[in-house]
């Protein structure tokens, strides 16, 4: 049953203008193919063709694949309860907020060794920044990213929902929190299984 109540006029419109995808898209993907290419070259002997930009670039295609499935997710959530999400918009509005990521990352990558350096990169990107470049495995890797940039994300993400289905802030917040969680807790769960048959 909907809350009267709780419910208001969306503010998002389903498809944003047409002069507004050039702006919205270079930032991410390059950020991304910036990111995905320093990772590549990062692997020990890999062959020659690692360090083409056609493989970073799949790579970031990948990547809005999977955010285009989350926002698909999401809409399909709000949807069981006869919501509407426009999807177009909010996985635009994801791919934004994935920006995030890549800073969490850089964070990462370029973590201090030691000293209030190293607990500002850990508050903002998480413990993982403590790692290097593997991490422990399990469910201590699956929430190692748990961190400022993180909780930054996932508010924005849900007062995007807000916006979108005309919600209160915290009904989406408490619906991307229980997916973040239940995604994380598989993600270790997985780690776990694979360490387990290695």
């Amino acid at each position: 049953m909907i809350d009267a109540g709780a419910v208001r006029e969306p503010r998002i419109s389903s498809v944003p203008p047409w002069w507004s995808w050039p702006l919205l898209l270079p930032g991410p993907l390059l950020a991304w193919y910036t990111v995905i290419a320093d990772e590549l070259s990062r692997v020990p002997d890999a062959p020659g063709w690692f360090g083409s930009p056609a493989l970073a670039w799949a790579g970031v295609g990948a990547l809005v694949f999977g955010l285009a499935v989350e926002a698909l997710f999401y809409a399909m959530l709000w949807g069981a309860r006869r919501i509407r999400m426009p999807i177009v918009s909010s996985a635009l509005v994801l791919l934004q907020l994935s920006m995030l990521e890549t800073l969490a990352t850089g964070i990462v990558q370029h973590a201090a060794a030691a000293g209030p350096a190293l607990a500002v990169d850990v508050l903002l990107a998480g413990v993982r920044a403590r790692w290097g470049e593997s991490g422990p495995g399990g469910f201590r890797s699956a929430f190692g990213s748990f961190g400022v940039l993180t909780l930054v994300r996932m508010g924005l993400w849900a007062w995007m929902q807000a916006e979108g289905t005309g919600r209160r802030w915290r009904e989406a917040a408490a619906q991307v929190t229980a997916v973040w969680l239940a995604s994380h807790v598989a993600q270790g769960w997985l780690m776990e299984l694979m360490r387990g048959r290695s």
